[in-house]
């Protein structure tokens, strides 16, 4: 297998050609055209609030970019979409002037700028989500149209992929970050489109559609190709644009390639300083919050897995002070998560003393009092103290959630204090094991798998595998590693040795 990926690599690495995103013919004037394509490359590095700012710079320079209006409109509208809002209207003006503007001539231009137009309405009837499907149904037909065409084929497949990893949006108002379609169907669209390309020489490499490829293939850790486009994707941040240097991240720490997901999050962390150092737009947007500091929630998991506790608990307690909490009201369970991270990574290296001295933070709602409470009574129940650990476990319990993740934390929570108080008591190994299977721990840890990282990082198979060790039953124990390792091969989590 090894020797097949180093053949793969080579092959690709020596086929390959490189571009920046660029549409020709966008602008006779040379710094709008420059500012276009910059914006671009920013837009497929889901820096949008950048992107848009570049596209308002071009039409200083040309009042008549019509595509520029076009670039405007589509950032605003994936502004609203991460943060799960309705973009019904919010680029109306904007295609109007794009279409006002472009001429019929510049034929892909034109065919774009229609088919963007499904994308938005006056009408109250019409959903996000319906908006959406009327936005792909319009790109499928404008990659047909051009797949053949060399100059435009690239283009119209990113932006088309693009739109298919975002093709559920729920309008609730309540963002989660780093979440993709949940469609299947549109999933397999969109990889049985990108695979053919990526692996065809011939396409120059696009940022679009390596960075679509790793979010929706990520999890197929036998997938050679994605290691692949991990290597090509950090080319294209240029030492400016921090997403596409982290997206090997997303390779890397799933296949237990811990330290390289370090210095992944690392180094987008310094293009980030940096960016912010000169004021970039980013800074007064929400990607500070969704790009910024998930580096450092992904250097606190991607040190909880490898066993270090400090880095962990340094980046954990970095991420809470670098933030402010009181520009997240749109992303109420993030800020959540981040509020209790230092509190979780106390509790998974059981820091029981040190979970009592740290302060609830002001403002935090329902996730955060879940997972801090959760916290709470473990070092209760470790310490000795069971009526408190009561308490707080009836709290828990009696908490109910209109959201589906939330309820499937509160019954991860549970089910982990209940194995912890039965283990604590000396309860028989196949007790234990009957509170995660009566509870479907299993289906609930697999559903929330796709997060990025771990908001969960308390597996149950670890918990299992421990608490065999401490029963002697080192066949159970192996057993259940093996379902952990599964999960985060290569982790080093976990008090107990590995039961090899």
């Amino acid at each position: 297998m090894i020797k097949y990926l180093l053949l793969v690599f080579v092959f690709f690495c020596s086929q390959a050609s490189w571009s920046t995103v660029h549409y020709k013919h966008v602008s006779t004037d040379r710094t709008a055209q420059t500012l276009f394509d910059q914006g671009m490359l920013n837009y497929y590095g889901y820096l949008y609030v950048q992107a848009e700012y570049n596209f308002r710079q071009a039409l200083q320079y040309d009042p008549r970019c019509g595509m520029c209006y076009w670039g405007i409109a589509v950032s605003k509208k994936q502004q609203l979409i991460e943060l799960n809002k309705p973009f019904s209207r919010v680029g109306l003006d904007d295609m109007k002037n794009a279409r006002r503007l472009v001429s019929s001539q510049k034929e892909f231009q034109s065919d774009l700028i229609q088919a963007t137009m499904k994308s938005f309405s006056i009408d109250p009837t019409l959903s996000s989500q319906q908006l959406q499907i009327q936005y792909i149904d319009a790109l499928r037909k404008l990659y047909q149209k051009y797949k053949s065409n060399k100059e435009w084929r690239g283009e119209s497949l990113a932006l088309l992929v693009d739109a298919l990893a975002y093709s559920t949006i729920e309008d609730d108002g309540e963002a989660s970050h780093c979440s993709r379609t949940s469609n299947q169907d549109y999933k397999q669209e969109a990889l049985h489109l990108l695979r053919p390309i990526l692996k065809d020489a011939s396409y120059p490499d696009h940022p679009g559609l390596l960075h679509t490829y790793i979010h929706l293939a990520e999890k197929n850790l036998k997938d050679p190709l994605g290691e692949i486009v991990a290597q090509k994707i950090p080319a294209f941040s240029m030492g400016k644009i921090a997403h596409y240097t982290h997206m090997p991240n997303h390779i890397y720490w799933r296949r237990g390639r811990y330290n390289e997901a370090i210095q992944a999050n690392l180094a987008a962390i310094e293009i980030d300083d940096q960016y912010f150092k000169n004021n970039g737009a980013g800074l007064n947007s929400y990607y500070y919050e969704y790009h910024y500091l998930h580096s450092y929630q992904f250097l606190t998991v991607l040190n909880v897995l490898t066993n270090n506790v400090d880095q962990s608990l340094f980046y954990a307690h970095t991420a809470k002070e670098l933030m402010d909490g009181t520009r997240l009201d749109s992303l109420k369970d993030y800020r959540d998560i981040l509020f209790s991270l230092e509190h979780l990574v106390l509790a998974r290296f059981g820091k029981w003393h040190e979970i009592l001295l740290l302060d609830m933070p002001e403002g935090t709602k329902e996730l955060g009092t879940l997972f801090i409470q959760f916290s709470q009574a473990l070092a209760y129940l470790h310490l000795g103290n069971e009526e408190q650990f009561n308490t707080l476990y009836s709290q828990i319990k009696n908490q109910k959630y209109t959201k589906e993740s939330k309820s499937d934390y509160q019954i991860l929570v549970l089910s982990y204090l209940t194995a912890s108080h039965m283990s604590l008591h000396h309860a028989s190994l196949i007790d234990i094991e009957n509170v995660f299977v009566t509870n479907n721990v299993n289906t609930i840890e697999k559903k929330l798998s796709s997060m990025n990282p771990p908001v969960w990082f308390f597996p149950y198979s670890l918990f299992l595998s421990e608490a065999a060790v401490a029963r002697s039953d080192l066949q159970a124990a192996k057993r259940h590693h093996v379902e952990f390792e599964k999960i985060y091969p290569n982790s080093t989590l976990g008090y107990s040795a590995n039961p090899k």
